[in-house]
């Protein structure tokens, strides 16, 4: 699982244990992800250090079967929780994106966005939704595809303040870049497009 800190304007609370960050890599150690049977699928909420940061989450599907409780209370500790389709699926059992969404976010994250590769994203922002359809490209190799949508989400939402239209459109166009060929050299010549430098 990626777990990302980042700067940004709104005082946040984060895990800590003795003044400093917890890595958020894992469940082992995090305060509130315990293995307490009676609470397996309920959020416990853990003491909080004061930040000004963002904290976003996006799960590996491969991690989820057995620790289905472990990722919800984590879920709980996060800004912004980001699955594939394919990990709501594993999460939930269904479909039902804007559902979905509104599950992730009682939780307690304030934005959920789920990832629909060819079908763009569902964003769910403080009860409300919306859709931003995936940006057309030509298709050679869809790994990454993802990670570079969270990267370009997170970082246009630091950037740009909390205009979630404007992440969601950048997260999509970074995803269509990742997929137009093999390994790096697509974001390469993204990063250079974008920044207009080498």
């Amino acid at each position: 699982m990626d777990a990302v800190l980042l700067r940004r304007g709104l005082r946040r609370t984060v895990p800590h244990a003795g003044g400093h960050p917890r890595g958020v890599s894992g469940s082992q150690g995090l305060p509130g992800v315990g293995n307490d049977a009676a609470g397996a699928g309920t959020p416990r909420r853990a003491p909080k250090a004061t930040t000004r940061a963002l904290v976003a989450l996006d799960p590996q599907e491969d991690y989820i079967a057995g620790n289905e409780g472990a990722l919800r209370r984590l879920i709980a500790q996060v800004d912004l929780f980001m699955p594939s389709a394919e990990e709501v699926r594993r999460l939930l059992g269904h479909e039902d994106w804007a559902v979905a969404a509104a599950t992730f976010a009682a939780l307690g994250p304030e934005t959920v966005v789920i990832k629909l590769g060819a079908e763009g994203c569902l964003v769910h922002h403080r009860g409300e939704t919306f859709h931003e359809p995936a940006t057309p490209a030509a298709v050679r190799d869809t790994t990454g595809a993802g990670d570079c949508f969270c990267g370009a989400f997170a970082a246009s939402l630091v950037t740009d303040g909390s205009d979630l239209v404007q992440a969601a459109r950048r997260g999509a166009q970074g995803a269509s870049r990742a997929i137009t060929n093999y390994g790096v050299a697509a974001m390469l010549r993204a990063a250079v497009a974008i920044n207009g430098s080498g």
